[in-house]
């Protein structure tokens, strides 16, 4: 994970999930719900994978936290809340097998691997900021992290990532 603060290894980042994932473990909500505060930094996405690492169910949000309904199934690894853009807003279940489906299906079409250093500049409290994530990791490759503004270019200019995904008013800005 490469941010503007620094450089962290996958044996680095393992060992600090590790040990999160213990402590989350032992204070796990009923229902394995576990509400995490985002924000696009190497703190966050220690804080969402030691989640899942710990057996629960990570819910992104930045503001509120967003009601769900019922308790998360048993595969559910991430409760990500919709912008509500095609009706209302809701919190959609996602498993394991839904992002391995996602990512395999992302590296055949985009070619990526483990040379490649992705941009993560979209919000993590919704699936396109996720999914960098996921594909990322699951290829052994890198992540870029840092916030959508003006020292972005500078950012990308230092950390050299090779794919980005982003949204057409993003590109435009950049």
């Amino acid at each position: 994970v490469v941010s503007r603060t620094g450089t962290t290894s996958y044996a680095e980042l393992s060992a600090v999930i590790e040990r999160r994932s213990r402590m989350i473990a032992k204070d796990m909500p009923s229902g394995r719900l576990v509400p995490v505060r985002v924000a696009l930094d190497e703190a966050t996405v220690v804080e969402l994978v030691s989640v899942v690492a710990a057996g629960g169910v990570a819910m992104p949000y930045l503001d509120e936290i967003p009601m769900v309904e019922g308790i998360p199934g048993v595969d559910d690894i991430f409760a990500v809340p919709t912008s509500g853009s095609r009706g209302a807003a809701r919190v959609v279940r996602i498993t394991a097998a839904n992002i391995t489906a996602a990512v395999l299906g992302s590296q055949s079409h985009l070619g990526t691997d483990s040379a490649d250093r992705w941009l993560l500049c979209l919000p993590l409290n919704h699936v396109g900021g996720l999914s960098i994530l996921w594909r990322s990791f699951e290829a052994g490759g890198s992540v870029a992290i840092a916030p959508f503004d003006d020292d972005l270019v500078g950012f990308i200019t230092a950390s050299r990532p090779t794919i980005a995904s982003m949204v057409p008013t993003m590109v435009r800005r950049l």
